[in-house]
């Protein structure tokens, strides 16, 4: 069985099935809206109503939405965006969850489609972290022995793999772009 431990701590969460989502939770596509339809059971075995027929997913600091219950002692999270196509489809996705608009809180049906890793990372619409005033696919670097800013080249995509350093920023874009447009008009 899948098993997902979130924030770094001790708990652990197991990944959910239909069954148990569509009996918890229900989603409108038009808005991508979760609704919780029935009580959560505590550990102590009292139902918590706390938020019934009310959103159910709660805002992360990296954008993304997500949902927790306790059902029978077995607790769950699932992110947002895979509980609206576990609910919509009726099965888990095989791989990933693309938001096509960029919008990680934008769970309409319409914004999500399934994808690999590398369409994921192609539909990128914002860089999070120290480098995120540059471009996708570029960063900062230091190279030791050659004094003052590099800027740092990295893509990988269909098993080809570019990673250069260029002086000049301008440089950096147009290796960048080259490569991309050389990888996704062969595939």
């Amino acid at each position: 069985m899948n098993v997902l431990t979130l924030h770094r701590s001790e708990t652990k969460y197991r990944l959910m099935d239909y069954e148990t989502a569509s009996k918890y939770f229900r989603y409108i596509p038009e808005t991508g809206e979760i609704i919780r339809i029935r009580p959560t059971i505590r550990s102590n075995g009292r139902p918590y109503t706390g938020g019934l027929n009310k959103s159910a997913a709660i805002k992360l600091n990296t954008g993304y939405l997500i949902c927790q219950l306790t059902d029978e002692g077995t607790r769950y999270a699932i992110l947002a965006h895979r509980l609206a196509w576990l609910l919509h489809t009726g099965k888990n996705p095989k791989d990933q969850i693309d938001h096509i608009n960029g919008d990680r809180s934008d769970n309409r049906i319409q914004n999500l489609r399934e994808a690999d890793a590398s369409l994921n990372q192609r539909n990128r619409h914002t860089k999070v972290g120290r480098n995120k005033d540059l471009p996708i696919g570029i960063y900062r670097a230091k190279r030791k022995g050659r004094p003052g800013i590099w800027f740092g080249v990295y893509c990988e995509c269909y098993g080809k793999r570019l990673s250069t350093f260029k002086r000049n920023l301008d440089d950096a874009i147009k290796t960048r772009r080259a490569f991309e447009e050389k990888l996704w008009t062969n595939n």
